[in-house]
């Protein structure tokens, strides 16, 4: 797991080229897990990607709605639902996330 809002999917019953490949969950904004830019915003990533990674391993029913490809189509941008709830509300309502807001962007490091 890059980070909280980007999840690794593995489809073992399609084609090859086509099985694994990353989503990026859309509306929210995680703190960086490996190029966090401090140690706090990595212990924040840490915490609200194991936080992201139980959700989804309990997930009765994960949906990828909306679903846009990037250029060379490895990447996967969607609204993403866990058992019918936005995983970016969710993150976002437990403090794992900030909305996204376009332009704008805070840093996750104290001072």
């Amino acid at each position: 797991m890059a980070d909280a809002s980007t999840i690794y999917i593995n489809l073992p019953d399609v084609l090859k080229n086509l099985s694994d490949f990353k989503a990026s969950v859309c509306g929210v904004v995680t703190p960086k897990i490996k190029f966090g830019e401090c140690l706090d915003e990595k212990k924040r990533g840490k915490r609200a990607g194991n936080y992201t990674v139980k959700l989804v391993s309990r997930a009765k029913k994960v949906q990828f709605c909306e679903p846009k490809w990037d250029g060379n189509g490895r990447q996967l941008t969607a609204r993403v639902m866990i058992d019918n709830f936005s995983l970016a509300k969710v993150l976002v309502d437990k403090g794992f996330g900030r909305a996204c807001v376009k332009g704008k962007k805070k840093s996750w490091c104290i001072g």
